[in-house]
């Protein structure tokens, strides 16, 4: 008889074959865990409850013993075989009929983002993985506490920093925090701050009338990178991080000042056209330029938007267009083309609205499941699927269902969805097999990018802001910190 421990309330499970590293549920306290063979004396028997699958009580151990002693007629070992044949037939031809769909999603609710984390994180699933993405971030930093946009392979000097990736170095750093990677963290992010703030010698970080920074800035000396424009949406998420920040060191004034200061320094409600539109980029005197509509990553914007004007969320409505596959509709902001599943996830965990939106969380499984839907009718192979954007064979692509010819899987956009969906764990997790997809860089083993039809190309970059959403996820798996932290981290606490 093999024994068990569930990890969160302590009962002892038994079964009768070793299921280690199977996923199980408490019958106990009703959590799920990963099997772990746990080791007592064979008089220990297992404790009230159970899991809820096929375990065997010791009453019944003791009867199947005894059957072992008896001849079974010849007739009813026949009958057995025949009925493994026709479950096995049975099984090879609902396989086939599988088109990849997931029929059933399994959507967090807002009673089980209670979770808390476990007092030993160091038994988590998906630890190593989540270490090596926080210190990917480090990797990243650049001199006066700003992230370059991304890492070349092989490494190369660079100055290119970007301003989005600089707001997910600071959630990085506020992750990292919370699990004890990096104790040293407060320094670092208010080195940060002070640096978009202007309070660091020589470097200053050129901003337009509406606050908004540039997209790419020279690391060297704060200025414009090339041609780069003042973006709405990546001021958002520098703002983001600074804001996980906040909520994650309430009691340190100095980065309570700060993150207050930098709220307060960006006009946001210039950044909206109308209810429905929100400007791409601005100029230097804060007049808006070309516009997008809803629904895309810049809902984390109206949501910024709504809060400083002291209004209602944007909510879900018919204005929202959907883009239609086998009858499938997902959100998208032209009917034209689906959207790259980072879209989905900025808001999702970014936002303190979006996270504990069921409408929404609904609305983006909606997305992943298309995506791998897709995905099956073009390669006939199942748990194959994650359209995003990143490093591409042609440099760098923004690919999304139907439009991703190259067949390139982003790791980061299916380890995204893994604190929403059981599909996503269970398709991550063999998709860690495949080292194609699997980046060694300075010791870190770094989830990345593959091509399915090009399977010689490897990616000459990895960036920062397109592999946030690895991070999001690992960190909001249940088994780490959860998707209440968040919820708590994201929340906006700024004075209006």
């Amino acid at each position: 008889m093999y024994r068990f421990k569930c990890e969160f309330c302590g009962s002892l499970l038994e079964h009768q074959r070793d299921i280690s590293g199977m996923r199980i549920q408490c019958g106990n306290c009703d959590k799920k865990f990963n099997a772990v063979l746990y080791a007592v004396p064979d008089k220990l028997t297992c404790t009230e409850g159970g899991v809820k699958e096929s375990f065997n009580s010791p009453r019944k151990t003791h009867k199947s013993r005894a059957l072992k002693n008896k001849q079974f007629p010849v007739f009813i070992f026949l009958s057995v075989c025949v009925a493994i044949c026709i479950a096995l037939v049975m099984s090879f031809n609902n396989m086939s009929k599988d088109n990849g769909e997931v029929k059933e999603l399994e959507i967090v609710t807002n009673e089980k983002m209670k979770h808390v984390r476990p007092p030993k994180y160091q038994d988590s699933k998906y630890q190593s993985y989540l270490k090596d993405a926080c210190a990917f971030y480090g990797l990243l930093r650049a001199e006066k506490g700003l992230y370059l946009d991304l890492i070349t392979i092989p490494q190369k000097e660079d100055y290119r920093v970007s301003t989005a990736s600089t707001g997910i170095g600071l959630v990085a750093l506020a992750i990292s925090a919370e699990l004890s990677f990096d104790n040293e963290v407060e320094p670092k992010i208010i080195e940060t701050l002070e640096t978009c703030l202007a309070k660091t010698s020589g470097i200053h970080l050129k901003r337009n009338k509406s606050g908004l920074f540039y997209h790419f800035i020279d690391a060297r000396d704060g200025g414009r990178w090339g041609k780069s424009e003042f973006s709405t949406i990546d001021t958002a998420l520098l703002v983001a991080g600074a804001t996980f920040c906040r909520n994650q060191f309430p009691d340190n004034k100095k980065i309570q000042s700060l993150t207050q200061e930098l709220w307060d320094s960006v006009n946001w409600e210039l950044c909206r056209f109308d209810d429905h539109h929100y400007y791409l980029t601005q100029d230097e005197h804060g007049v808006g330029g070309a516009k997008t509509r809803l629904f895309n990553e810049y809902l984390l914007l109206a949501d910024y938007v709504s809060f400083s004007l002291n209004e209602k969320e944007t909510d879900m409505n018919q204005a929202w267009r959907k883009k239609f596959y086998k009858d499938h509709g997902v959100i998208t902001d032209s009917p034209g083309h689906f959207l790259p599943l980072f879209t989905f996830q900025f808001p999702l965990y970014l936002s303190p609205y979006r996270v504990k939106d069921p409408v929404f969380i609904k609305e983006s499984l909606q997305a992943m499941k298309v995506d791998r839907m897709w995905w099956y009718d073009q390669l006939s192979k199942k748990g194959l699927w994650g359209s995003s954007a990143g490093a591409s064979i042609r440099g760098y692509g923004v690919d999304s269902t139907e439009r991703n010819s190259d067949m390139v899987l982003c790791m980061p956009s299916v380890g995204g969805f893994i604190p929403f969906a059981t599909q996503a764990e269970l398709d991550f997790d063999i998709l860690l097999n495949n080292k194609d997809l699997i980046y060694e860089l300075n010791g870190l083993r770094i989830p990345w990018r593959a091509s399915y039809r090009k399977t010689e190309w490897r990616a000459r970059a990895i960036q920062g802001i397109d592999f946030s959403p690895l991070l999001f996820g690992l960190a909001g798996h249940e088994s780490a910190l959860g998707l209440e932290y968040f919820a708590q981290k994201s929340k906006l606490t700024y004075r209006r």
